[in-house]
């Protein structure tokens, strides 16, 4: 409904300070899920060594995009605006 007298239900939805603690949360959350899913690559690298290069090399870009992912996390937390 547009045009109501009903209140906001989600009026942290539209603080920026409530959505870059969401975003940054949500991309702490990321990475922790690509940390996991490197060491499952590198388990499977254990039990298939035919596969073993590749899935290394898997789990390095997962690291890496958890890396990023943290390091986006902390832009957020210390942008003011």
């Amino acid at each position: 409904m547009t045009g109501g007298s009903h209140p906001d239900p989600h009026p942290q939805d539209t603080d920026p300070a409530a959505i870059r603690h969401s975003v940054a949360r949500l991309a702490d959350a990321v990475a922790a899920t690509e940390d996991q899913l490197a060491c499952t690559f590198d388990r499977l690298a254990q039990t298939r060594p035919r596969d073993a290069a590749q899935l290394h090399a898997h789990a390095a870009r997962a690291r890496q995009y958890a890396e990023t992912q943290r390091d986006q996390a902390a832009r957020y937390r210390a942008d003011p605006a």
